[in-house]
């Protein structure tokens, strides 16, 4: 495949009709479903931030320099530090309004649901350009039939978002892979910023998947630079979409290293009637 062709291939009006339809068609399914499914493991530390992260942007807008003291920070943020906040507060100002007319759980659960709805769309988008409508609806729903995804789309979590936003990284950088301009070096960096900014996982495109394919497809000198201006710009983006790292920020940043590295809390198993942490084929492993 010729790869500056593909990559400069107009999105018909059409293409663009089908992948809103997609959308809508998404968001109706996951909302009519959610009901369905309990409460999972990870979604109450979730819901909680969530309800307590918007919060903080009301007391920065009416109260600056006391939103921005250590002592707020420190009373807004500490709720599941462990993770980046992004996917958090975006389901939080989405259930301030959704709770009004959507059960408590599914207004806590739409946010991740409209990530999704764009997750189908963009995927939809990028292999219709390439292969054709057909191709693109096959796409969208074996994406959408696949169970552990279905299921995990429904959720108050932060796993399906990181996914929706390492493709958004993936797509962006191919859109713009054969246009060396910097507009699309802010975009890309930006869009990553975001990724980063929702899960740790992110960390990995630039050096590693973006940097690999260059390598392999399109050894050009703007591509690399790219990728070195994007990693300076997504992480900047990171630290300031992230108020916790606003004070004590190597402790807070490097707390956060450790605890996705080497000082992970073991994940417990509620197993026949008792919880085991760790689980029990781990446990007897050991």
């Amino acid at each position: 495949m010729n790869t500056n062709a593909a990559a400069n291939r107009a999105t018909s009006p059409a293409d663009k009709l089908i992948a809103l339809s997609l959308a809508g068609f998404t968001i109706l399914l996951l909302v009519a479903t959610a009901p369905q499914i309990g409460l999972t493991w990870d979604e109450p530390t979730y819901i909680v931030a969530a309800e307590t992260y918007p919060a903080w942007y009301g007391e920065l807008i009416a109260q600056p320099s006391y939103a921005l003291s250590t002592e707020e920070i420190s009373r807004y943020w500490s709720t599941n530090h462990e993770h980046p906040p992004l996917s958090k507060v975006g389901s939080g100002f989405i259930w301030l309004g959704a709770r009004h007319f959507l059960d408590d759980l599914t207004a806590h659960r739409l946010g991740n649901i409209l990530i999704v709805s764009v997750l189908v769309m963009l995927l939809y988008l990028m292999v219709a350009q390439d292969y054709g409508s057909l191709a693109g609806l096959v796409a969208a729903f074996a994406l959408l039939t696949m169970p552990r995804f279905f299921f995990h789309a429904h959720l108050a979590a932060i796993d399906v978002p990181v996914t929706a936003m390492i493709f958004a990284v993936i797509y962006t950088f191919w859109l713009g892979h054969s246009h060396p301009g910097l507009k699309w070096t802010l975009l890309l960096g930006f869009v990553w910023g975001l990724a980063l900014a929702t899960k740790i996982n992110a960390l990995f495109i630039p050096p590693i998947v973006l940097s690999a394919w260059a390598l392999i497809f399109q050894r050009r000198g703007y591509l690399f630079i790219r990728l070195a201006l994007m990693s300076l710009i997504g992480v900047g983006f990171f630290i300031l979409s992230w108020p916790w790292l606003y004070y004590d920020l190597w402790k807070h940043l490097t707390g956060y290293i450790e605890f996705m590295t080497t000082s992970r809390l073991p994940v417990e198993q509620y197993y026949f009637g008792q919880l085991y942490a760790p689980p029990p084929g781990i446990f007897l492993l050991s």
